[in-house]
């Protein structure tokens, strides 16, 4: 998560504690993805793009229906969900197909080609698993 400075951080702590530990105590998943994306750094460092992309574009789309319900269902005021309010984005769509385009463009040989898609696919399903794992942990 990018905490986009320390207020918004210390907002969500101080106001929601219990729920932020019942979220990270044994999060299996994510200790998971953290060696495979330290990995993926170490040995071939491009294909890192594919989780960012991946992470991004569910932030980016995701984040608006968290938005709204994280203020709504957990109370979390506005000023604690800074992460997931994109002002300088106007239109999502061409954003969305101009970032596109520009993944497009990269040269990549045809077996960094296949290496990247399958990263993408890496990326979905860690991020699937994060979010099934924290779905069960909220409705337990």
């Amino acid at each position: 998560m990018n905490i986009k400075d320390k207020s918004q951080l210390l907002h969500i702590t101080s106001e929601h504690t219990d729920y932020i530990k019942k979220l990270i105590n044994g999060k299996t998943s994510t200790e998971a993805y953290i060696p495979k994306l330290n990995e993926i750094y170490k040995n071939i460092s491009e294909l890192i793009i594919a989780h960012t992309y991946t992470r991004f574009l569910a932030d980016l789309f995701g984040g608006r229906t968290f938005f709204s319900i994280l203020s709504s269902e957990y109370k979390i005021s506005p000023e604690g969900l800074n992460y997931y309010k994109f002002n300088k984005i106007e239109d999502f769509k061409t954003y969305v197909g101009e970032y596109h385009g520009k993944l497009n463009s990269l040269t990549l040989s045809e077996e960094m080609q296949k290496e990247f898609l399958n990263e993408i696919y890496n990326a979905y399903i860690y991020n699937l698993a994060i979010s099934n794992e924290l779905d069960c942990k909220l409705n337990n």
